[in-house]
């Protein structure tokens, strides 16, 4: 025992004596970044803000919002704009790649050959889950004038980067006047065109999707888009919302279908969504519009010949202020309510179902709507001591 303790002391004398000192582990270099994960995903959707931004750029009311519609751990950019004077909207997907160091635009040509859903109108959808393929229940409005719609219910779905839709069904709604009355006239239809029951449209879910299908409530986080470079924590914020809903049931209605056949008129005008993520159509295009030229009862004229001026500005808290000076005489209203309007408006005026009327006060209302990006003004009171004529003055913006 004793001579095993000497060498084991001699041992540590001649450690010293060397001076050799224990090894020390070196760090080695940083290691490599998770491309997989959100934060990484993110910051490369933000690094292609012009690439799924490039189309926001063209249409009014652009929007987008992250989502990972198929559960693969690769996140989807969805964007989404409304174009022109209609109820018509435009959506593209980009999805991260599967080296998850760039986006590759999604095949969403199923939907451009059918009818494409109003995705952006809405934050919160019906979606089922058969054997780890996603379906989304969404719907799509297409307009004859603002009496006449048909509603397409319908189904999206991505798969292996190719976003399928099928329609499950459809409404068409008419308002036709009876004895001095608008009344709501509907029709409902199957996939194939049946005619069906305002109950079976409502069942018809039931038959497309089996009976231990998962069935959940989703929502999406739009943002509204502003032409940026940096929307890092808006991705960030939008990811975070995509997922189940607190609050809501799958078994919830979340579109606008005929029985509130108005309220689709209201539901253009005020936007979707509990949070108000954004309004449309005045909320997203320029706040001041300033008069070019006008006509009453087939008198036209300019703003610069007549020597009028004329504006209007839709302000945040979501009012319009009007202004109207002719010969030295201003009808100005602030403070006015926007509503949407029940009723057809003044003939002279296209596309009616983008109008909106601005109220005053009991005698005075104005209605506007969007033609060609152009805000189309009507008013149905003259400025001078309340004489009635029906206009139309053009306005562009500044």
């Amino acid at each position: 025992m004793k001579k095993k303790a000497l060498c084991v002391l001699l041992a540590a004398l001649l450690l010293l004596l060397c001076g050799c000192t224990p090894a020390v582990n070196n760090p080695g270099p940083d290691p490599e970044p998770d491309l997989s994960a959100v934060e990484s995903q993110i910051a490369l959707l933000n690094e292609n803000v012009s690439v799924w931004g490039e189309g926001l750029n063209e249409g009014n009311s652009g929007v987008f919002c992250v989502t990972d519609l198929d559960h693969n751990g690769r996140l989807e950019l969805i964007a989404s704009f409304v174009e022109g004077t209609g109820y018509f909207s435009t959506s593209t997907i980009y999805e991260v790649d599967e080296t998850f160091e760039a986006i590759e635009e999604v095949d969403v040509s199923a939907i451009r050959e059918a009818s494409e859903p109003d995705l952006l109108f809405y934050d919160k959808y019906t979606c089922y889950e058969e054997d780890g393929v996603y379906y989304y229940i969404c719907e799509d409005v297409v307009r004859n004038g603002y009496a006449e719609a048909v509603f397409y219910k319908q189904y999206i779905s991505l798969e292996n980067g190719v976003l399928s839709s099928d329609v499950i069904g459809a409404i068409e709604a008419k308002v036709e006047e009876e004895r001095g009355e608008d009344v709501l006239k509907t029709a409902y239809y199957d996939d194939e065109g049946h005619n069906i029951t305002p109950d079976d449209f409502r069942a018809l879910e039931t038959y497309w999707f089996r009976d231990d299908a998962k069935k959940t409530a989703i929502r999406f986080g739009w943002i509204a888009y502003e032409g940026e470079d940096d929307y890092s924590e808006d991705l960030t914020g939008s990811y975070n919302v995509f997922g189940p809903v607190t609050g809501y049931s799958a078994d919830d209605d979340f579109f606008e279908y005929p029985y509130a056949f108005y309220n689709m008129k209201e539901n253009v005008i005020s936007g979707t969504g509990d949070d108000g993520m954004f309004s449309f159509p005045y909320g997203d295009l320029c706040r001041y519009w300033t008069f070019v030229a006008g006509e009453t009862e087939g008198w036209e004229w300019t703003a610069e010949e007549e020597g009028v001026s004329c504006w209007v500005e839709f302000e945040e808290d979501g009012t319009a202020s009007f202004s109207y000076t002719q010969y030295g005489e201003t009808t100005r209203f602030d403070g006015m309510d926007v509503s949407a309007d029940n009723t057809a408006l003044y003939d002279g005026c296209e596309n009616e179902e983008w109008s909106v009327v601005f109220r005053g006060d009991e005698t005075n209302e104005f209605a506007a709507t969007l033609v060609d990006d152009m805000l189309q003004l009507l008013w149905f009171q003259g400025p001078f001591e309340g004489e009635e004529y029906p206009a139309v003055c053009f306005m562009r913006f500044e």
